[in-house]
């Protein structure tokens, strides 16, 4: 037998021992006993020769085994057959007992005696360990594989199971015996066998994975949703031999994203619907602004221009006085709403210019000085500001200046006062106040008092739609400032205050002088296209009286057969028109002729405002407007 060890010869010419296999090869006396020196065992166990002699060997024995060993290798003496056993020995270099398997078999004499023992005992406590390592590694996979969370599985390259664990199996509803019968197809959907057996083909032939998501069906008829992460396994050639499989069930997350596509599906349906229905309120609003606006357009013209008539008696004027207040109060309940609309939308144009805020409020005051005589309320201004021009939309300015004005008169007592100051806080700050000594607001309103339909008692009982201060806030926002209100309650009068960015002096951006000039009407053309007959044949009149020589249409064909004929300055139109609408007028006529034009129309959204000038329209006036609103603005366009 092969010895553990090998001689080299030195230079004093005895042998060193040299390890070189972790085996020791002994020879033993017939009944078993070492009867000469082992230098092999030496090494290993750390005895001396005098230690091991005889049985002495026994004691390097583990002393759990030595009882064991010793009982064995007596039988094997003394029936003289081959030993084979596994014990432990202490290795003296590590200081430890190491796991050996001890290998004899007996010499025989020609007469069948025993003459002497030959064995080996070899070293495997490295087998031992790395095979120790080895099954503790099996353990921790078999219990990874038993104790996933995800479902995993092996299946050969026909799809067929072979090895599953417990998580697919619930996956699936089924059990492991039943699962390692069947194939991938017969628990697939079938709307997806075709799909992954494509696709499970290509990765084998690519020798790659793939990631699918899928329907497995359960026995009972339910479908589970599954994420599947297949690896294709292949041999040191590279030869695919299995699939393994990691399987997640995502049915709940499937159900979620369902239900999440489906709330957006809503989420959208819901919004077309409403931006539906806003397209409907504003044709509805717009429709029905011009059908409220249009018959109150004959009203105004008649009232004011009979209300300066010296003729009449001063009774009558004054009741003229009074219908036109109504009808203009009509028109702006119906601004009102139209400009909540827009407000709603954020479609609140501002057409900005240098102004003189002092003129504006000036000017506004005069518009509300009938109202404020009939009221007996003085009127009072206090317009102390040295920088008082601002950058500005001097109609909607204007609008901040006559609500706030018309709601201190409204508000305040009969013989009270209202007062308009201004003063410049910073030197970049307009702050104009108006104040009244009236009603007062109560506490709780207050707080709410720019709200849309917010009045509150007292102020309710003074009617109104309660939208004017949150249009206020909206255009003074709009115009980057800002707008308060104060009261110490009711019956002790309100502040409301406004505070504006102020602006140089700009001799190119100022507002033009306008020379007051006669309506003489300059012997201009006019073509006034009008579908309302009542309003066609008193505009026509009132403005034939003035001097300007006036054509009537009341349709589109009639206005474009009018044109053609004749040559026309100033085209007035409404814009809704029985056979189509006043831009197609204006565009066509404009064509053939140097013409400037005024829309004249119960549309009032800033869309309609917007369509008249890109379809070559000066101005666009909203419905109703006086006669001396109209001249003012054709001598505007004209000067």
């Amino acid at each position: 037998m092969e010895s553990g060890f090998s001689g080299l010869e030195n230079d004093g010419g005895y042998a060193l021992p040299l390890k070189v296999y972790p085996s020791i090869v002994f020879t033993a006396d017939p009944e078993g006993n070492l009867s000469t020196p082992q230098p092999e065992w030496s090494w290993f166990t750390g005895q001396g020769w005098e230690e091991y002699r005889g049985s002495g060997w026994l004691n390097a024995v583990h002393p759990d085994d030595r009882d064991r060993v010793m009982r064995e290798w007596n039988e094997s003496v003394r029936l003289g057959r081959d030993h084979r056993l596994e014990v432990r020995v202490w290795h003296a270099p590590k200081g430890e007992y190491h796991h050996t398997v001890v290998r004899a078999v007996p010499v025989f004499d020609p007469d069948g005696s025993t003459r002497e023992w030959v064995g080996v005992v070899s070293d495997i406590q490295h087998s031992i360990l790395v095979d120790y390592e080895l099954r503790k590694t099996q353990k921790r996979i078999d219990l990874m594989f038993e104790q996933s969370i995800v479902g995993m599985s092996q299946c050969d390259l026909d799809g067929l199971f072979t090895l599953v664990n417990q998580r697919f199996c619930e996956i699936v509803g089924r059990s492991m015996d039943e699962v390692l019968k069947l194939r991938v197809r017969d628990i697939t959907h079938p709307d997806d066998i075709v799909r992954e057996e494509i696709i499970r083909a290509n990765a084998i032939s690519r020798g790659k994975g793939y990631e699918i998501q899928k329907r497995y069906l359960r026995p009972d008829g339910s479908v589970v949703w599954v994420r599947n992460y297949v690896s294709i396994i292949r041999d040191d050639d590279g030869t695919p031999q299995f699939s393994a499989a990691l399987t997640e069930d995502i049915t709940a997350q499937r159900a979620a994203e369902e239900q999440r596509v489906l709330l957006l599906q809503r989420e959208r349906n819901a919004r077309e619907e409403a931006e539906r229905l806003t397209r409907a309120k504003d044709e509805f609003m717009a429709t029905l602004s011009h059908e409220l606006r249009t018959p109150l357009t004959p009203v105004l013209m008649v009232a004011s221009a009979l209300e300066n008539d010296q003729s009449l008696p001063q009774r009558v004027r004054n009741d003229l006085a009074a219908i036109r207040r109504n009808v203009e109060l009509e028109a702006r309940l119906i601004d009102d709403l139209l400009d909540l609309t827009r407000i709603s939308r954020g479609k609140m144009n501002l057409y900005t210019r240098v102004l003189d805020l002092h003129a504006l409020i000036s000017d506004t005051l005069q518009m509300v000085s009938s109202d404020a005589q009939a009221a007996q309320v003085r009127l009072k201004l206090d317009l102390k500001a040295e920088k008082h021009h601002v950058v500005g939309d001097p109609a909607r300015l204007r609008q901040v200046v006559w609500n706030l004005l018309k709601n201190a008169v409204k508000f305040s007592h009969q013989g009270g006062e209202v007062i308009v100051r201004t003063l410049n806080p910073t030197p970049a700050t307009i702050r104009m106040v108006v104040i009244d000594h009236g009603v007062g607001i109560a506490p709780r309103t207050l707080q709410r008092i720019f709200d849309a339909f917010e009045q509150g008692p007292p102020r309710r009982r003074f009617g109104g739609l309660g939208l004017g201060l949150t249009i206020c806030k909206a255009v003074v926002d709009a115009h980057k400032g800002h707008i308060d209100a104060e009261s110490e309650g009711e019956g002790r009068g309100a502040r409301f205050c406004v505070d504006l960015r102020t602006t140089e002096r700009s001799p190119s951006l100022q507002e033009p002088e306008v020379e007051e000039k006669p309506s003489s009407g300059r012997g201009l053309k006019v073509l006034l296209v009008e579908d309302h007959h009542q309003t066609l044949s008193l505009l026509t009149r009132l403005l034939s009286r003035r001097g300007y020589r006036t054509t009537g249409a009341s349709t589109v064909e009639e206005a474009l057969a009018k044109g053609k004929n004749e040559r026309f300055d100033l085209l007035i139109s409404d814009i809704g028109l029985p056979d189509g609408s006043g831009f197609e007028v204006m565009r066509e006529l404009s064509h053939n002729q140097p013409l400037k034009g005024i829309a004249l129309s119960g549309f009032g959204m800033e869309d309609d405002t917007e369509k008249a000038k890109a379809a070559g329209f000066s101005r666009h006036l909203v419905k109703p407007v006086s006669v001396e609103q109209l001249v003012s603005t054709i001598e505007e366009i004209f000067q």
